[in-house]
């Protein structure tokens, strides 16, 4: 019975062949299954002769023999669709062996410790070796990030949301409770169900269907009227709901993935309600760890994955240490998104970028959520910088002051130039220090000159021309 991880590395292969080269520790050996075993040398064999860029999975059943279900097993192995980077790919490889080398390992201890019983003599010569050898692999685990760049195959990230969502990676949605997280969630499940185009485009989207796993909403008072209102092919958005599931049991939602392959979007609503029960949701290493198996899964399959994040209580002074919980889940996001209520207007919400590690950011969005609970985004971006909105309120006031400050000085200055003295004496209340800074960065930008005065000093100001 093949593992997961021989299904992983075998699956690779027949997509990738070329990874064959990427490790030595990579033979058949690693294969305990006679099937698995088999089904690499295959492989090995077959691309030696002409190193095609995949392998012909006919000619590999053909091989195997079609008499003994070696058509199902083939399939099975590509059904996951592993394309792994060549850096993953000899993770698992490594794992692959420490498991088969703890295994022997285990083995080999309970027959010498049978043969101690009864004889009284443990010899223990052959195992110190496999102890070894166990220890320069995870020595190697360890080194193997020390790698030659021209080795790296360079890739071009996808996107499912351009800017926003990327394909195959974590991206996170915060928000304080009750903003509209959810509902905007199911907003974009619904645009993409239908291959509708999203809010900042006018082209359509490849059509997908996306799958929720939900701690909190009821599917039938509110995610399906969410769904109804935002005209959703709800044929092609699935809810999982099992007791217990933590962000670690991969094993349950792979099969999923696999069996409905054009699940493009997964939603994990909250967050916080499927960590393993012993996570630390404010050590960095604990958070890490939980997530790790689910960047992992992202990767391998190729599909979007959102959390739904709250944002802390408390303030903070930049706005990408609002997200509640430790560090390490900000890190881990490739891209971070907030939605937040506009402070003019209650009823409109803004979807913010706050983090995006592999475009620049994209502009802000505003939406409304109106009464049928209908998603209407507005058509023009917002012109709102996300560190005033979400940083400290001593940064937000820090900030008004100085727009109101400049704003003065400019309005000031429309009647023509004046000296530093005239403007020092009619300012509300501007420091010196900061009139000077002022005047640097808007002489930087172009929008303000000082011209010397009397004996050479610069005393006038005035508006550029």
């Amino acid at each position: 019975m093949s593992s997961e991880l021989t299904r992983v590395i075998l699956g690779s292969l027949i997509l990738k062949p070329s990874l064959l080269k990427a490790t030595d520790l990579l033979t058949h050996n690693l294969f305990l299954d006679v099937r698995d075993k088999t089904a690499f040398e295959i492989i090995d064999r077959i691309y030696e002769d002409g190193q095609p860029e995949e392998i012909d999975r006919a000619i590999l059943i053909e091989r195997l023999g079609s008499g003994d279900g070696s058509q199902a097993f083939v399939y099975s192995l590509t059904d996951g669709l592993y394309h792994l980077s060549t850096e993953t790919f000899i993770e698992r490889v490594l794992e692959l062996k420490r498991k088969n080398l703890s295994r022997r390992l285990a083995s080999q201890l309970k027959k010498e410790l049978a043969t101690e019983s009864k004889t009284g003599i443990l010899d223990l010569t052959e195992i110190r070796a496999e102890f070894d050898e166990l220890d320069r692999l995870l020595f190697t685990a360890k080194k193997e990030d020390i790698i030659s760049l021209a080795a790296v195959e360079p890739k071009i990230i996808d996107w499912l949301w351009q800017g926003r969502v990327p394909k195959a990676m974590l991206t996170l949605l915060c928000g304080d409770p009750g903003v509209g997280k959810s509902i905007c969630s199911i907003g974009l499940a619904a645009r993409l169900s239908q291959g509708l185009p999203l809010p900042d485009s006018q082209n359509l989207t490849q059509t997908c269907s996306s799958l929720f796993i939900l701690g909190e909403d009821p599917v039938a008072q509110a995610v399906r009227p969410r769904a109804d209102a935002n005209g959703a092919d709800c044929s092609k958005i699935f809810i999982f709901q099992e007791p217990g599931f933590h962000l670690t049991d991969i094993a349950k939602i792979r099969p999923i993935v696999e069996r409905n392959k054009d699940i493009g979007l997964i939603v994990i609503d909250p967050l916080t309600a499927f960590f393993p029960p012993k996570t630390k949701y404010f050590e960095d290493p604990s958070v890490r760890a939980a997530l790790l198996p689910l960047a992992g899964f992202a990767e391998e399959s190729g599909v979007a994955v959102k959390l739904i994040a709250h944002f802390r209580k408390a303030e903070a002074e930049a706005a990408i240490h609002r997200v509640a919980g430790s560090v390490g889940l900000a890190g881990i996001a490739r891209s971070i998104l907030a939605i937040m209520r506009d402070e003019d207007d209650p009823e409109r919400r803004l979807l913010m970028s706050l983090k995006s590690n592999y475009s620049k950011r994209p502009a802000g969005l505003a939406f409304t959520i109106g009464q049928d609970l209908k998603v209407v985004f507005e058509a023009a971006p917002v012109e709102v910088n996300t560190e005033d909105v979400l940083s400290s309120s001593e940064k937000r006031q820090a900030v008004n002051e100085h727009k109101f400050n400049v704003h003065w000085l400019l309005d000031f200055l429309k009647d023509g130039p004046k000296t530093f003295q005239e403007i020092e004496k009619e300012s509300p209340g501007i420091s010196r220090r900061t009139l000077f800074r002022l005047a640097d960065k808007l002489e930087q930008n172009g929008k303000l000159e000082r011209v010397p005065g009397t004996e050479g000093r610069f005393k006038i100001w005035r508006l550029s021309a």
